[in-house]
């Protein structure tokens, strides 16, 4: 998984000046240094990750990140045990996101972020840890979260464009 390889890569050695990339069949090779690391390639052909990319919005709020994050990070404490779960409610007339989470075993957490949002009441379930590996990869203090419904993917990016970055992160629902 390329998270746990740009990890390595920037956690445990110095910035090398070049990096050597070597692929085959099925393994790609970064070679830095006295460092060399080898990942397995996924097999077969790689799913058209556009036809899940959802294109007509109803719900769209502006969050600031570093909130989001904690929020999550609190809420998560109470999530499910193996489901990871965590319900967003977004009001566009209070001008909120509301992150909710409950385990009959350990109790429920409850928190507000203020939001700008535009389109309509909306409401979908999501696995926190995905949540929260795509905010780490978004460079922007505000993040757009954009919504369909609680069964359609959810869309987030960062709130302003920089030169030459298309990043965008999906998360699929937990239907409950």
């Amino acid at each position: 998984e390329l998270n746990r390889i740009f990890t390595v890569l920037k956690d445990d050695v110095e910035a090398p000046d070049y990096v050597l990339l070597e692929f085959s069949a099925n393994q790609v090779i970064f070679k830095y240094g006295n460092v060399e690391l080898i990942s397995r390639l996924i097999e077969g052909v790689y799913p058209d990750y556009r036809q899940i990319i959802p294109k007509d919005f109803k719900t769209e709020a502006l969050v600031d990140k570093n909130e989001l994050r904690q929020a999550i990070k609190s809420a998560s404490l109470f999530a499910k045990s193996g489901l990871f779960d965590i319900h967003l409610k977004f009001d566009p007339d209070k001008g909120e996101v509301e992150l909710f989470a409950a385990d009959s075993g350990r109790g429920e957490n409850r928190v507000a972020l203020k939001a700008d949002i535009q389109g309509i009441s909306n409401e979908i379930t999501m696995n926190y840890r995905y949540i929260l590996d795509g905010l780490g990869a978004i460079d922007d203090e505000k993040i757009k979260i954009k919504v369909i419904d609680g069964a359609s993917p959810c869309f987030f990016e960062a709130s302003q464009k920089m030169a030459n970055e298309n990043f965008f992160y999906i998360v699929m629902p937990i239907r409950s």
